[in-house]
Protein backbone atom coordinates (compact mmCIF):
# COMPACT_ATOMS: atom_id res chain seq x y z
CA UNK A 1 0.00 0.00 0.00
CA UNK A 2 1.49 3.12 -0.94
CA UNK A 3 0.67 6.50 0.26
CA UNK A 4 1.73 9.74 -1.64
CA UNK A 5 2.54 13.32 0.03
CA UNK A 6 0.74 15.68 -1.21
CA UNK A 7 0.25 18.76 1.27
CA UNK A 8 -0.39 22.51 0.35
CA UNK A 9 1.82 24.32 2.59
CA UNK A 10 0.38 27.33 4.72
CA UNK A 11 1.92 26.70 7.68
CA UNK A 12 3.83 29.48 9.61
CA UNK A 13 3.19 31.86 6.85
CA UNK A 14 4.24 35.71 7.95
CA UNK A 15 2.08 38.29 8.47
CA UNK A 16 0.38 40.05 5.83
CA UNK A 17 -0.47 43.62 6.64
CA UNK A 18 -3.13 45.32 4.94
CA UNK A 19 -0.89 48.60 3.59
CA UNK A 20 -0.29 48.67 -0.13
CA UNK A 21 3.14 47.12 -0.07
CA UNK A 22 2.19 44.05 1.45
CA UNK A 23 -0.88 43.68 -0.83
CA UNK A 24 0.89 43.77 -3.73
CA UNK A 25 2.72 40.95 -2.32
CA UNK A 26 -0.08 39.09 -1.73
CA UNK A 27 -1.38 39.16 -4.83
CA UNK A 28 1.37 38.60 -6.42
CA UNK A 29 1.86 35.37 -4.72
CA UNK A 30 -1.78 34.44 -5.78
CA UNK A 31 -0.62 35.27 -9.61
CA UNK A 32 2.71 33.07 -9.29
CA UNK A 33 0.53 30.16 -7.79
CA UNK A 34 -1.59 29.94 -10.90
CA UNK A 35 1.48 30.50 -13.33
CA UNK A 36 2.42 27.51 -11.74
CA UNK A 37 -1.09 25.76 -12.14
CA UNK A 38 -0.74 26.58 -15.98
CA UNK A 39 2.85 25.31 -16.36
CA UNK A 40 2.67 21.87 -14.29
CA UNK A 41 -1.33 21.17 -15.57
CA UNK A 42 -1.58 23.30 -18.87
CA UNK A 43 1.65 22.84 -19.95
CA UNK A 44 3.23 20.00 -18.87
CA UNK A 45 0.72 17.74 -17.58
CA UNK A 46 -0.73 18.05 -21.51
CA UNK A 47 2.88 16.87 -23.09
CA UNK A 48 5.25 17.88 -25.52
CA UNK A 49 4.18 20.43 -28.28
CA UNK A 50 1.32 21.69 -25.72
CA UNK A 51 1.13 26.05 -24.79
CA UNK A 52 -0.58 27.82 -23.00
CA UNK A 53 -0.59 31.78 -21.88
CA UNK A 54 -0.71 33.11 -18.40
CA UNK A 55 -0.42 36.84 -17.45
CA UNK A 56 1.15 38.52 -14.32
CA UNK A 57 -0.20 42.17 -13.29
CA UNK A 58 1.38 45.07 -11.18
CA UNK A 59 1.90 48.66 -10.72
CA UNK A 60 5.37 48.46 -9.42
CA UNK A 61 8.44 46.84 -8.97
CA UNK A 62 10.01 44.77 -11.41
CA UNK A 63 10.16 41.33 -12.63
CA UNK A 64 13.31 39.12 -12.82
CA UNK A 65 13.38 35.84 -15.23
CA UNK A 66 16.02 33.93 -14.65
CA UNK A 67 16.70 30.42 -16.69
CA UNK A 68 19.23 29.35 -14.58
CA UNK A 69 18.17 30.39 -10.25
CA UNK A 70 17.98 27.96 -7.57
CA UNK A 71 20.88 24.79 -7.69
CA UNK A 72 19.39 21.61 -6.96
CA UNK A 73 22.14 18.44 -6.56
CA UNK A 74 20.64 15.41 -6.36
CA UNK A 75 23.01 12.04 -5.65
CA UNK A 76 23.17 8.50 -4.32
CA UNK A 77 24.95 5.38 -5.00
CA UNK A 78 23.78 2.84 -7.15
CA UNK A 79 26.09 -0.16 -5.45
CA UNK A 80 25.68 -1.79 -1.94
CA UNK A 81 29.70 -1.68 -1.74
CA UNK A 82 29.83 1.94 -2.51
CA UNK A 83 29.35 5.54 -0.81
CA UNK A 84 30.11 8.76 -1.31
CA UNK A 85 29.46 12.87 -0.51
CA UNK A 86 29.66 15.73 -3.33
CA UNK A 87 30.90 19.30 -1.98
CA UNK A 88 32.05 22.60 -4.32
CA UNK A 89 28.64 22.74 -6.45
CA UNK A 90 28.18 26.23 -4.62
CA UNK A 91 31.35 27.83 -4.56
CA UNK A 92 32.76 30.41 -7.13
CA UNK A 93 34.91 27.83 -9.34
CA UNK A 94 32.46 26.64 -11.63
CA UNK A 95 34.79 24.21 -13.22
CA UNK A 96 36.06 22.25 -9.60
CA UNK A 97 33.80 20.38 -6.99
CA UNK A 98 35.25 17.54 -4.41
CA UNK A 99 34.19 14.55 -3.46
CA UNK A 100 34.42 11.95 -0.72
CA UNK A 101 34.53 8.31 -1.43
CA UNK A 102 34.42 4.79 0.14
CA UNK A 103 37.06 3.95 -1.75
CA UNK A 104 38.67 5.35 -4.90
CA UNK A 105 40.80 2.39 -6.68
CA UNK A 106 39.42 2.12 -9.91
CA UNK A 107 37.11 4.86 -9.90
CA UNK A 108 36.72 6.94 -12.88
CA UNK A 109 33.90 9.75 -13.63
CA UNK A 110 32.42 10.51 -17.27
CA UNK A 111 30.79 14.05 -17.33
CA UNK A 112 27.70 14.81 -19.66
CA UNK A 113 26.90 18.55 -20.11
CA UNK A 114 23.62 16.63 -21.38
CA UNK A 115 23.73 20.05 -24.63
CA UNK A 116 25.15 17.58 -27.00
CA UNK A 117 29.05 18.62 -26.02
CA UNK A 118 31.55 15.71 -25.50
CA UNK A 119 32.25 13.55 -22.95
CA UNK A 120 34.89 14.73 -20.31
CA UNK A 121 36.46 11.50 -19.10
CA UNK A 122 37.60 12.26 -15.29
CA UNK A 123 40.73 9.35 -14.09
CA UNK A 124 41.99 9.07 -12.08
CA UNK A 125 39.84 10.80 -9.80
CA UNK A 126 41.98 13.63 -7.84
CA UNK A 127 40.61 16.29 -5.01
CA UNK A 128 39.73 19.18 -6.00
CA UNK A 129 37.94 17.08 -9.72
CA UNK A 130 39.24 19.86 -12.41
CA UNK A 131 36.46 19.87 -15.68
CA UNK A 132 36.56 20.63 -18.62
CA UNK A 133 33.66 22.80 -18.68
CA UNK A 134 32.04 24.92 -16.63
CA UNK A 135 28.67 22.89 -14.42
CA UNK A 136 26.21 25.12 -15.02
CA UNK A 137 22.47 24.21 -16.56
CA UNK A 138 22.14 20.81 -16.26
CA UNK A 139 24.98 17.81 -15.55
CA UNK A 140 24.63 14.34 -15.12
CA UNK A 141 28.07 12.93 -13.44
CA UNK A 142 28.60 8.70 -13.57
CA UNK A 143 31.05 7.54 -11.03
CA UNK A 144 32.22 4.25 -12.37
CA UNK A 145 34.06 1.27 -11.25
CA UNK A 146 33.67 -0.38 -14.65
CA UNK A 147 30.04 -0.11 -13.89
CA UNK A 148 28.06 2.84 -12.56
CA UNK A 149 28.43 2.88 -8.91
CA UNK A 150 27.04 6.12 -8.00
CA UNK A 151 25.05 9.72 -9.93
CA UNK A 152 25.55 13.39 -9.25
CA UNK A 153 22.81 15.43 -11.07
CA UNK A 154 23.05 19.49 -10.95
CA UNK A 155 20.18 21.81 -12.29
CA UNK A 156 20.13 24.85 -12.52
CA UNK A 157 15.91 25.39 -12.92
CA UNK A 158 14.26 28.91 -14.06
CA UNK A 159 13.38 30.92 -11.15
CA UNK A 160 10.34 33.87 -12.13
CA UNK A 161 11.18 36.47 -9.23
CA UNK A 162 9.17 39.34 -8.05
CA UNK A 163 10.90 41.94 -6.11
CA UNK A 164 9.69 45.83 -4.39
CA UNK A 165 11.02 48.35 -2.13
CA UNK A 166 9.04 50.22 0.38
CA UNK A 167 10.13 49.81 4.10
CA UNK A 168 11.50 46.57 3.00
CA UNK A 169 12.47 44.64 0.66
CA UNK A 170 9.87 42.03 -0.66
CA UNK A 171 10.20 39.06 -2.75
CA UNK A 172 8.37 36.68 -4.63
CA UNK A 173 9.62 34.07 -6.61
CA UNK A 174 8.21 30.88 -8.50
CA UNK A 175 10.58 27.93 -9.24
CA UNK A 176 9.78 24.21 -10.16
CA UNK A 177 6.30 23.98 -9.17
CA UNK A 178 7.10 26.25 -5.95
CA UNK A 179 6.40 29.72 -4.69
CA UNK A 180 8.27 31.24 -2.37
CA UNK A 181 8.28 34.46 -0.20
CA UNK A 182 9.93 35.07 3.27
CA UNK A 183 11.07 31.68 3.17
CA UNK A 184 8.37 30.08 2.92
CA UNK A 185 6.77 27.29 0.31
CA UNK A 186 3.01 28.51 -0.72
CA UNK A 187 2.36 25.69 -2.74
CA UNK A 188 2.78 21.87 -4.09
CA UNK A 189 5.82 20.89 -6.10
CA UNK A 190 5.78 18.05 -8.21
CA UNK A 191 6.99 15.35 -6.03
CA UNK A 192 6.49 11.69 -4.58
CA UNK A 193 7.75 9.91 -1.80
CA UNK A 194 5.99 6.53 -1.56
CA UNK A 195 6.49 3.76 0.37
CA UNK A 196 8.35 2.12 -2.54
CA UNK A 197 9.38 5.06 -5.14
CA UNK A 198 10.49 8.62 -5.49
CA UNK A 199 9.89 10.88 -8.12
CA UNK A 200 11.21 14.41 -8.54
CA UNK A 201 10.66 16.63 -11.29
CA UNK A 202 12.85 19.69 -12.52
CA UNK A 203 11.37 22.01 -14.65
CA UNK A 204 13.73 24.61 -16.55
CA UNK A 205 13.14 26.96 -19.30
CA UNK A 206 14.79 29.54 -21.94
CA UNK A 207 13.28 33.06 -23.11
CA UNK A 208 12.63 32.69 -26.66
CA UNK A 209 12.08 36.69 -27.33
CA UNK A 210 10.86 39.75 -25.46
CA UNK A 211 9.11 42.14 -26.86
CA UNK A 212 6.85 45.49 -25.56
CA UNK A 213 4.07 47.27 -26.92
CA UNK A 214 3.13 50.52 -26.39
CA UNK A 215 5.19 50.14 -22.72
CA UNK A 216 7.44 52.68 -21.87
CA UNK A 217 9.41 50.86 -19.03
CA UNK A 218 13.17 49.48 -19.17
CA UNK A 219 13.83 46.24 -20.27
CA UNK A 220 17.07 44.67 -19.73
CA UNK A 221 17.81 41.31 -21.49
CA UNK A 222 20.58 39.20 -21.98
CA UNK A 223 19.86 36.69 -24.35
CA UNK A 224 19.80 33.10 -23.10
CA UNK A 225 19.98 34.69 -19.62
CA UNK A 226 18.49 37.23 -17.35
CA UNK A 227 15.06 39.23 -18.03
CA UNK A 228 14.87 42.42 -15.55
CA UNK A 229 11.43 44.04 -16.23
CA UNK A 230 11.35 47.29 -14.03
CA UNK A 231 8.18 48.82 -13.62
CA UNK A 232 8.78 51.67 -11.09
CA UNK A 233 9.55 54.22 -13.60
CA UNK A 234 6.02 53.47 -15.50
CA UNK A 235 3.33 55.77 -15.87
CA UNK A 236 0.51 54.05 -16.01
CA UNK A 237 -1.67 51.97 -13.52
CA UNK A 238 -0.56 48.59 -14.71
CA UNK A 239 1.97 46.90 -16.37
CA UNK A 240 1.15 43.45 -17.80
CA UNK A 241 3.65 40.42 -18.95
CA UNK A 242 1.88 37.86 -20.42
CA UNK A 243 4.07 34.71 -21.13
CA UNK A 244 3.79 31.99 -23.82
CA UNK A 245 4.63 29.04 -22.12
CA UNK A 246 5.56 25.55 -24.52
CA UNK A 247 7.17 22.38 -23.65
CA UNK A 248 9.44 21.85 -25.89
CA UNK A 249 11.13 18.30 -24.17
CA UNK A 250 10.55 16.00 -21.28
CA UNK A 251 12.87 13.56 -20.60
CA UNK A 252 13.19 10.41 -17.91
CA UNK A 253 16.77 11.22 -16.37
CA UNK A 254 16.04 8.50 -14.40
CA UNK A 255 13.50 5.33 -14.95
CA UNK A 256 12.95 3.15 -11.93
CA UNK A 257 16.85 3.47 -10.77
CA UNK A 258 17.49 0.93 -8.04
CA UNK A 259 19.10 3.29 -5.13
CA UNK A 260 21.74 1.60 -2.34
CA UNK A 261 22.20 4.85 -0.29
CA UNK A 262 20.48 7.62 1.06
CA UNK A 263 19.61 10.05 -1.63
CA UNK A 264 20.86 13.03 -1.14
CA UNK A 265 19.81 16.55 -2.13
CA UNK A 266 21.31 20.17 -2.25
CA UNK A 267 19.51 23.03 -2.64
CA UNK A 268 21.60 26.16 -3.71
CA UNK A 269 20.34 30.11 -3.80
CA UNK A 270 19.67 32.62 -2.10
CA UNK A 271 18.79 32.08 1.74
CA UNK A 272 15.05 32.60 1.03
CA UNK A 273 14.64 29.94 -1.25
CA UNK A 274 17.24 27.65 0.50
CA UNK A 275 14.88 27.99 4.02
CA UNK A 276 11.95 27.45 1.65
CA UNK A 277 13.17 24.34 -0.06
CA UNK A 278 14.42 22.72 2.90
CA UNK A 279 11.48 23.23 5.00
CA UNK A 280 9.47 21.76 2.42
CA UNK A 281 11.38 18.85 2.21
CA UNK A 282 11.92 18.42 5.91
CA UNK A 283 8.74 19.26 6.97
CA UNK A 284 6.74 17.40 4.41
CA UNK A 285 8.70 14.75 2.37
CA UNK A 286 10.24 13.12 5.47
CA UNK A 287 13.65 14.13 4.86
CA UNK A 288 16.91 15.03 7.24
CA UNK A 289 19.67 17.73 7.25
CA UNK A 290 23.35 15.94 8.05
CA UNK A 291 25.05 17.68 11.02
CA UNK A 292 28.27 19.27 9.80
CA UNK A 293 31.84 17.56 9.31
CA UNK A 294 31.93 15.08 6.14
CA UNK A 295 28.98 16.73 4.33
CA UNK A 296 27.99 20.02 2.55
CA UNK A 297 26.63 22.37 4.70
CA UNK A 298 22.63 22.01 4.69
CA UNK A 299 22.72 18.16 2.43
CA UNK A 300 19.29 17.38 3.07
CA UNK A 301 18.97 13.33 2.65
CA UNK A 302 16.20 10.51 2.59
CA UNK A 303 16.96 6.76 3.48
CA UNK A 304 15.14 5.20 0.97
CA UNK A 305 15.24 1.37 3.04
CA UNK A 306 14.91 -1.58 1.10
CA UNK A 307 14.20 -1.76 -2.62
CA UNK A 308 13.30 1.48 -3.14
CA UNK A 309 13.28 2.86 -7.21
CA UNK A 310 13.64 6.87 -7.79
CA UNK A 311 12.66 8.47 -11.11
CA UNK A 312 13.95 11.96 -12.32
CA UNK A 313 11.87 14.10 -14.85
CA UNK A 314 13.07 16.86 -16.35
CA UNK A 315 10.75 19.05 -18.33
CA UNK A 316 12.11 22.03 -20.39
CA UNK A 317 9.77 24.91 -21.52
CA UNK A 318 10.52 28.00 -23.99
CA UNK A 319 8.94 31.10 -23.09
CA UNK A 320 7.94 34.36 -25.20
CA UNK A 321 7.31 37.11 -23.22
CA UNK A 322 5.19 40.11 -24.79
CA UNK A 323 4.99 43.62 -22.24
CA UNK A 324 2.45 45.67 -21.90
Amino acid sequence: MTSTVAVILFWGVPAINENKADNRVKNMVSQFKLVNEVINDGVIGQGVGSKKNVRITSDRGSVNINPSGTRFVIYYSVDPGFDFHAKGFDDANEKEFSLELSRSAGISLIIDYLDGSPLDIINPVLNPVSTRDPLIDEIKIEIKDGDPVGYIWVFDVGTIDYEFSADKLYSVSAENGGVQYGGYLFNEPDFCCQDDEIEMSIIKFDIISVSSVGWGGMVDHNPGGLLDINMNEVNADNTNIEFEIGLIEKKYYCDKETLESNLNLQIIGDSDSVQGWNNYFMNTNGFSQYDTGGFEDGTLYIEPGSNIVFNLIRSKCEVDVTIT
